[in-house]
């Protein structure tokens, strides 16, 4: 970020080739390091998700796959020095007002090495976003199957408390007591009897 304000700030008027060139393979080295611990995260999270019973990836070989995905970024980000110069551009349509951009090489034998690199970027980046979008679509689809294992079996458990019979004779005697039906006494018919008769 620091660099990137650096590059803004100095639009046209950029000051150093080593700055330039240092500033740019930062950009690529930051990325590609990014791209590819976002997918180790997602590794390691379908490991302990999809394959909770095997081997987990420990301390010592999380470190171990970070300096070796380190190594990889420089691997891939190292053309960007030689790649990256300081150009004079024609900022205004006035002759003899120009500026100095950070950009590509303008040289002819280098527009083929350039395109490669950008291509075999590309393909990085694709590469970097469907496995992304695999790991997590296999630890969603995990995920819903153990939620619905869960309520399903918890939906299971409930349904199968029974009603146990009584078996010996106490029981028996005791549910009896329990669930006996209350019997009322028939209440006596009152009569009407006048008192006065006509």
């Amino acid at each position: 970020m620091p660099l990137e304000i650096v590059d803004l700030r100095f639009s046209y008027n950029f000051p150093s080739v080593i700055a330039c060139k240092i500033l740019r393979f930062v950009n690529y080295f930051s990325s590609t390091a990014s791209g590819l611990v976002l997918i180790a995260v997602a590794v390691d999270r379908y490991r302990k998700v999809c394959q909770p019973f095997k081997t987990q990836i420990t301390m010592t070989t999380a470190k171990i796959i970070i300096g070796v995905l380190c190594f990889a970024s420089v691997c891939i980000a190292w053309p960007a020095l030689v790649i990256y110069d300081i150009n004079v551009v024609n900022i205004s349509s006035a002759p003899g007002l120009n500026g100095y951009d950070c950009t590509t090489i303008r040289n002819e034998e280098y527009k083929v090495y350039i395109s490669i690199y950008n291509g075999v970027c590309f393909f990085i980046f694709i590469g970097c976003i469907t496995t992304l979008i695999v790991l997590y679509i296999l630890i969603g689809k995990k995920l819903c199957h153990l939620k619905k294992f869960r309520f399903s079996s918890t939906a299971r458990k409930s349904a199968n408390v029974n009603y146990t019979p009584p078996t010996s004779e106490s029981e028996i005697d005791a549910n009896f007591r329990r669930f006996k039906p209350v019997v009322y006494a028939k209440q006596p018919t009152s009569t009407f009897i006048p008192l006065f008769a006509n």
